[in-house]
């Protein structure tokens, strides 16, 4: 990718016996730590190869799974850039995070770009946020600003490329939105009844596509054990994970394609 290193000069004209000039020093990616996949995605769409990602926790394993995570303060305090989801995800990491911040690393929270209108409180905690802001293109989209930011900071020769690419995430994820939306009205009744579900993590998703939700209690029988509540909304799977739902098959190794998944599951609901 053009801005990385390629010059696209010619080699030096020899003068005087001496060989060519030495070609500039090649920009060094930046080492990234991202905490989960679906951190390390969003990093990678917009650093390109700018940036060397390195996962604590690999594709399948839940955000709860970060307290087994044995090696990670060593990539971090090496780190140029730790990545977080923030909203609470990641407090087990603070010790090895503060080290890593001693040792010169940076620190970036995605989710200090969302506005707190857009977010939903946590069932469990009413004072925090519930986490899953990545099912609604539009949450998401917010999340993009304290990355970039980070990423100028540290490289500011690189700012031009990685604003453009910034600018072609926020793009791509407001047209995946809209498409969203498409599917739901198709899908969707003229007069919807409320959607019950015990994942509080979808209210962001039924909210993207307009669609009324309803949470349930444990103690609610009225809720079958379907698909839907058994989907794992907080982790991705292994690439080329795929899954047929409604008319469509899904790359559960993607964001979009654990949204549409996720959707697809919803409308089943009406049928």
């Amino acid at each position: 990718m053009a801005g990385w290193g390629s010059s696209g000069c010619r080699p030096a004209i020899h003068r005087e016996g001496r060989g060519p000039a030495a070609p500039p020093p090649l920009l060094r990616p930046l080492r990234v730590v991202a905490s989960t996949a679906i951190v390390a995605d969003l990093v990678r769409d917009v650093g390109g190869e700018g940036v060397e990602v390195v996962v604590l926790l690999p594709h399948g394993e839940p955000a709860a799974s970060l307290e087994r995570t044995g090696p990670g303060e060593t990539e971090m305090v090496l780190a140029d850039l730790v990545v977080l989801l923030g909203l609470g995800q990641e407090a087990v990491l603070a010790p090895s995070l503060a080290r890593a911040a001693e040792a010169g690393a940076s620190i970036c929270e995605l989710a200090g770009g969302v506005p707190s209108s857009m977010l939903f409180a946590s069932r469990e905690d009413p004072e925090r946020a519930d986490p899953h802001v990545w099912l609604d293109p539009r949450v998401w989209r917010e999340a993009i600003a304290p990355l970039e930011d980070s990423l100028i900071r540290l490289r500011p020769e690189a700012g031009a490329e990685w604003r453009r690419r910034a600018h072609l995430v926020r793009f791509e994820l407001e047209e995946e939105a809209a498409a969203m939306e498409r599917v739901a009205r198709a899908g969707l009744p003229p007069e919807p009844v409320a959607i019950r579900t015990g994942q509080p993590g979808l209210r962001y998703l039924a909210r993207a596509v307009g669609m009324p939700l309803e949470l349930t209690t444990g103690e609610d029988r009225a809720v079958d054990q379907d698909d839907l509540e058994k989907l794992p909304l907080d982790c991705l799977q292994a690439p080329g994970t795929s899954v047929v739902s409604g008319l469509q098959e899904h790359d559960l190794g993607t964001l979009g394609g654990l949204r549409g998944h996720a959707l697809d599951l919803l409308l089943r609901r009406y049928q």
